[in-house]
Formats: structure tokens, sequence, C-alpha cells
């Protein structure tokens, strides 16, 4: 999803939590909204789904290439008997 995807959830979220009579959004502090939440976002170095994901199936990966290196490893290294 999308970082703004998830900007506009999330004010669309903050505008439901207000009282009836501040429903309406103003456009101005909507943009504001949008600008503050983006850059919160940005520091926050947050990941889509689908990006974790396919970190976490490289992490997988890697973990049994280094399992299998290390059997290899044990196997050719003389055994103290």
């Amino acid at each position: 999803m999308l970082k703004m995807d998830i900007i506009e959830r999330l004010i669309e979220k903050v505008a439901s939590a207000l009282p009836d009579n501040l429903k309406e959004i103003p456009e101005e502090l909507k943009l504001k909204l949008k600008r503050n939440l983006h850059q919160a976002l940005n520091e926050c170095e947050l990941v889509t789904q689908e990006e974790f994901q396919a970190y976490l199936q490289a992490l997988v990966r890697t973990e049994a290439r280094v399992k299998a290196l290390e059997q290899k490893l044990a196997e050719l290294s003389p055994r103290d008997t």
C-alpha cells in the first residue's frame, strides 16, 4: 500500500473521531495533516507489507545458505578424535 493511501486512511479516521460539529475538515487542514503525517511516516522509516515479506523471504534464504555452509564446513574440518 502506498504511503499516500495510508495517510488518506489516517486522515479519514481522524475526521471520523471528531465531534459532529467538526466533521467537515477544511481542505487547508487536510493538506496540513497530510504534510505532517507524510513527514512523520518518513521519519519512522516504515515499509509496506510487501517490502517486509520480501525482506523476510531474503532472510529465510540467507539463513538456509548459512546453515548449509556451516554444515559443509563441519564436514570438511578435521575432527579431533
